[in-house]
């Protein structure tokens, strides 16, 4: 077994570095290492003389050329000053038999060390360990000394440079035995002063680490901190596993397993372009103030599970080119995964998203698991690349974006049981038959789960509150702000419904967060007295606010983190909606899925006539729910989207959905007619141009009507092509919609036909015969005609009272919804007319005057009779109303339409 030693070019009783390392230098560390030349233990004791003579003839010129010339002179060294620059043991190239520990060879050196080591305790110490020559050992000491000193550089100087005055000023718990065991150098870099950059970085860019140990070698304590029993990489016995400072391992290279599990960062660490060979462990490791891993390599398992990021994870073009296991993960601040690639399995199973998890132009090149993943702020997967499958099931989402995705044929892309606030499909190219949206839909409740999940973060961090306490106080303040500026979160939402000016929004958005941020303020002042810790920055110590402390001084103090406010009002103000914008989804497959609680569901751009929807609430089918921008602003592009909707929802059968979406494309129609006459503009100009007149008390002069139509043509228009058939179709329109909203309603056109046949009650009373002459109040025939010719201008003012009523009540809010002006209508007509009968018949029978009402009501309706002979009595009666006839067939025809819609209607509502 080969055994190696160091040789440094230092001088620890100078306590000055003669030869610098270059890459030290270059990077500008705030530790500059010493030259260092790895040699075989026999050369090195062969030539250690002349290493002496060497260093010895260099210590002043400091020239690393001379030094590599002079060594050359010796060919045995000659392989190693060729592979190795000569740099320090941090920066070596330690490929090859330096540093392979997993041979066979070091295996049975290992077990001879444990045995010399056994052998050792039993002869106190007489026997010399070989594992003092281990190079790995060597770098770890290295490696802690100077991790140490950054921790204690301050303290050394606080105890004038005394090792044992240090030792008794150092609190946290330390074997001090190890200390002593490697205090030479411990005292190197403590007392060096070549300190560039600030002490409290650990600066370890671009070294190569040999080994982390393994996990059996760590001794676990069932206790609040995890502590090392045995040297363990950076920290000595009974060390608590802590980076106290800032971390650079930025291009540093892990040959051997990257062992982190449990530790705590308590700065922002970075792992930019750093290369882990072997396993990368961080599970339950806790980043405090972030963790950036930008364009890191992850060449084996990276186990980042049960890791907690509180203050940002940055992963952007990292690889992860074997399993990348994010289960149990939290992150309590953004995630940017943009531009990783997964070339494995990658695991993000119960992972908890606190803030916007960024996975755009993301690679998965393998299978990828979300399964009851919580994304409390936007899931974003713009520009990702899915491979193979993916799973997405039971997971909780404020946003899902899949935005400019393109699958390919093989992929599978499932989501599963999953709930969101808002989920938008976005130039989104489907080549697969195995694109699923299964059992999942919109679901406000997470708006009220999400925002007491925030507030409970907020002020468990903030305020010395836990359990059944901290529940209630969340369920007070929530209640508290939804009734206090229910006016502004409304108004906030309207202005955003209604897409108005964006610096609008901002400033309302911005005038309700300054109110409920100060509300918030005095909310804990008045309930929770002791604050914990007001800033999470290190450089602000914890304070106590004392119970005696001014209401003022705890508000000024919660008025500048008015970021918790921000998330809360942002969750509460937010729409929630489906949208599908620019998609071609060809056989997406849309199955068991409600959307009945979404404010709005947008489809536009997308082709989707080979998607299907089977089984799916769709909730209220209306233009104001259902692409409203699209129908204000292009309604002939909303009508296509219906049309399409409509078709693939016939296709699949479901007719009663279907109509409802054939309504909306009628709608949109109409909608463009109304837009391409521009009937509301030249209504306008017809009014101005009337009011012009009056105004200016001239008659009406030969070229009036003339210079009307020439008005309205040049500045009420808008048509370029020819109108009469679009003028027709939108009268069909206006018609149609009108009487059955285009076959959706049937009781509209079934009360018109009520309402039409009692009005024409009292054109055509028909007494069949003397007897009720005889019983009433009136001598002549004659009598009785004019009395019920009456009823019809009864009737139309007393439907323009009720009208007038109508509105006044709805206005102010005290009608209730479901009773329309045709139900009222109806009542008070039918009530008249029996009244009616009542006042004419003098024996004041109520069953005579009903039947007799629907007697009449019958012989009415009966359009048929029209096609036969009249009696006798019909001749009389039609004699004394010149132009009734013509009137009685204005109406059947008008009964016919009613009819025929009526019909329609229940067919689209019942048809198979």
């Amino acid at each position: 077994m080969s055994i190696y030693k160091v040789f440094y070019f230092e001088d620890l009783e100078e306590e000055k570095v003669k030869i610098r390392c270059p890459v030290c230098e270059r990077l500008k560390r705030n530790f500059i290492e010493p030259v260092a030349v790895i040699l075989e233990e026999g050369d090195y004791q062969k030539f250690e003389g002349k290493l002496e003579k060497i260093k010895q003839d260099f210590r002043e010129s400091q020239n690393i050329d001379a030094l590599k010339n002079r060594l050359k002179i010796d060919k045995i060294y000659e392989e190693i000053l060729n592979k190795d620059d000569l740099v320090c043991i941090l920066h070596q190239n330690k490929e090859g038999e330096h540093w392979e520990e997993d041979t066979e060879e070091f295996k049975k050196w290992n077990e001879k060390v444990k045995e010399l080591a056994f052998m050792e305790e039993l002869t106190d110490g007489d026997i010399e360990s070989l594992d003092k020559n281990n190079l790995v050992n060597q770098f770890w000491r290295r490696v802690r000394a100077y991790r140490f000193a950054v921790d204690y550089k301050s303290l050394w100087k606080e105890a004038g440079q005394d090792w044992e005055s240090f030792k008794g000023k150092i609190k946290s718990k330390i074997d001090l035995e190890e200390l002593e065991k490697n205090i030479e150098v411990l005292k190197l870099y403590l007392k060096r002063e070549n300190w560039i950059r600030e002490n409290n970085i650990y600066d370890f860019r671009k070294i190569k680490f040999p080994l982390f140990y393994d996990d059996q070698d760590l001794i676990k304590k069932e206790n609040e901190n995890w502590k090392t029993e045995i040297n363990l990489n950076f920290w000595y016995k009974n060390e608590i596993l802590a980076f106290q400072n800032k971390p650079y391992f930025s291009r540093a290279i892990f040959q051997k397993e990257a062992y982190f599990s449990k530790a705590t960062f308590k700065n922002m660490a970075f792992f930019i372009n750093t290369i882990f060979q072997n396993v990368a462990n961080f599970s339950s490791a806790t980043f405090q103030n972030g963790a950036v891993f930008s364009e890191a390599t992850f060449k084996n398992v990276a186990y980042f599970s049960s890791a907690t990021f509180q203050n940002g994870a940055v992963f952007s073009e990292a690889t992860f080119q074997n399993e990348a296991s994010f289960s149990w993960a939290i992150f309590q601040n953004k995630a940017d995964f943009s531009k990783a690639t997964f070339k494995n399995v990658a695991y993000f199973s119960w992972a908890i998203f606190q803030n916007k998890a960024d996975f755009g132009r993301a690679t998965f090149k393998n299978v990828a698991y979300f399964r009851e993943t919580t994304f409390q702020n936007e899931a974003y997967f713009g520009w990702a690349i899915f491979e193979k499958e993916v799973y997405f099931r039971d997971c909780n989402m404020a946003k899902f974006v899949l935005d400019n995705i393109n699958l390919y044929e093989e992929t599978y892309f499932e989501i599963n049981n999953c709930n969101f606030i808002a989920l938008k499909f976005a130039n989104f190219v489907n080549h697969t038959n195995n694109f699923l949206v299964l059992n999942s839909g919109i679901d406000t409740g997470l708006k009220k789960e999400f925002t007491k999940a925030k507030l409970k973060q907020f002020l468990g961090k903030y305020l010395e509150i836990k359990d059944e306490k901290l529940e209630n106080a969340v369920n007070l303040f929530l209640e508290d702000i939804e009734k206090s500026f229910s006016d502004g979160i409304n108004k906030v939402r309207k202005l955003i419904g209604t897409e108005d000016n964006e610096d609008k929004v901002k400033e309302e958005f911005q005038r309700l967060v300054e109110s409920v941020n100060t509300y918030f303020a005095k909310f804990l002042f008045e309930n929770f007295l002791t604050i914990k810790q007001l800033n999470t920055q290190p450089a602000i110590r914890e304070l106590f606010i004392p119970k005696k402390r001014k209401e003022e001084e705890i508000i000024q103090v919660f008025k500048r983190k008015k970021e918790i406010i921000i998330d809360i009002l942002r969750l509460i103000t937010s729409f929630s909606y489906l949208e599908i914008d620019n998609c071609i989804l060809n056989n997406m497959k849309f199955s068991n899925c409600d959307f009945s609680q979404a404010d709005r569901i947008t489809i536009k751009k997308s082709i989707i006539e080979d998607i299907s929807f089977n089984n799916i609430d769709w909730g209220e089918i209306t233009e104001n729910r259902i692409n409203p921008e699209l129908f204000r602003e292009d309604p002939k592009s909303a009508r296509e989207t219906y049309r399409q909707i409509k078709y693939v929802l016939d296709k699949q059968a479901d007719h009663i959905n279907a109509n409802w979406f054939y309504a909306l494309e009628m709608r949109a129609y109409e909608r463009y007619l109304d837009n391409y006459l521009n009937i509301k503009g030249r209504w306008k100009v017809f009014k101005n141009y009337v009011a012009d007149t009056l105004k200016r008390k001239v008659g009406l002069s030969k070229n009036w009507f003339k210079n009307l139509l020439e008005r309205i043509k040049n500045n009420g228009g808008g048509c370029q092509q020819k109108e009469s058939e679009l003028v027709k179709d939108f009268i069909i329109f206006k018609i149609h919609k009108n009487i059955s909203n285009f076959g959706q309603s049937w009781v509209r056109p079934l009360a018109l036909i009520v309402l039409t046949t009692i009005f024409m009650l009292g054109f055509g009373v028909k007494v069949s015969n003397s007897s009720c002459l005889e019983s009433s109040n009136f001598s002549s025939l004659k009598d009785v005609e004019n009395a019920y010719y009456l009823i019809p201008f009864f009737e139309i003012s007393f439907w323009a009272i009720l009208t007038i009523v109508f509105i006044a009540m709805f206005a102010i809010k005290f009608l209730i919804k479901s009773i329309s002006i045709f139900s009222l209508s109806i009542f008070m007509a039918i009530f008249l007319h029996i009244t009616g009968h009542l006042w004419l018949y003098t024996d004041k029978n109520i069953l005579q005057a009903i039947f007799s009402f629907l007697d009449s009501f019958a012989v009415t309706l009966n359009i048929f009779r029209i096609f036969t002979n009249f009696s006798q009595t019909d001749k009389t009666l039609y004699s004394l109303y010149p132009g009734y006839l013509f009137l009685y067939k204005i109406y059947a025809v008008f009964i016919l339409v009613l009819v025929y819609q009526f019909i329609l209607a229940i067919r689209r509502r019942v048809r198979r």
